[in-house]
């Protein structure tokens, strides 16, 4: 046990450290999170359709960009060709 948990569990029964914080007159309660391990990252508080939406979304800025892409080097070449058959014909 290391001495950062020792000094935790101590401080943590020192009456006068113990707060109780209230939210509309209920007081909160907090305990800690669970290692990141042991979460199903998959099953937090996402949707199936909300998840689709997503992966559509971005499926489509993917063949949006692949497209550009294409069609950038599509122009180049063609404008590449084009001025090498002005240089030849003048």
């Amino acid at each position: 046990m290391s001495s950062y948990t020792i000094l935790g569990k101590i401080l943590r029964k020192l009456p006068f450290l113990k707060k109780k914080y209230q939210l509309r007159g209920k007081t909160l309660k907090a305990k800690r999170a669970p290692d990141p391990t042991q979460i199903i990252w998959e099953n937090v508080g996402v949707n199936v359709k909300d998840k689709l939406k997503v992966r559509a979304i971005s499926l489509c800025a993917t063949v949006v960009l692949l497209a550009v892409g294409f069609g950038l080097i599509i122009f180049l070449y063609w404008a590449q060709v084009i001025n090498q058959c002005v240089w030849i014909n003048s």
